[in-house]
């Protein structure tokens, strides 16, 4: 009526799902060029994850907060993708922007380490 909607509607649990789930894929994307950018010889096999990221801990570009960050956002993708709890009582969008922000600040900071 007034060019502005009264009531926002409920996130759509099947695109908030996707979403979630695209991040994640970009989140192993990531891990894999963090990989090559820090000398890790994957030989061509799939990485896992959590090694990448405890290498970039160990590396200083990732914190402790983060690393805990990214386990519960491992553990809820696990939950989902293995039908232990269903996604639409455990997303939220919150959750989406946090990973792919995450993605962003550790791309920054590999890339301003490349610099020096």
């Amino acid at each position: 009526m007034f060019g502005f909607r009264l009531v926002e509607p409920e996130e759509d649990a099947t695109v908030l799902l996707g979403e979630f789930m695209q991040a994640w894929v970009d989140f192993e994307r990531f891990l894999s060029k963090a990989a090559l950018s820090l000398g890790i010889d994957t030989r061509g096999r799939p990485i896992i994850p959590i090694r990448i990221v405890q290498k970039l801990e160990d590396g200083g570009f990732i914190s402790q907060v983060e690393v805990a960050e990214v386990n519960h956002l491992r553990q809820t993708r696990n939950e989902v993708v293995h039908g232990i709890k269903n996604h639409k009582d455990i997303l939220g969008s919150k959750m989406v922007h946090r990973l792919t922000s995450l993605i962003s600040e550790l791309e920054k900071r590999l890339q301003k380490q490349a610099a020096i």
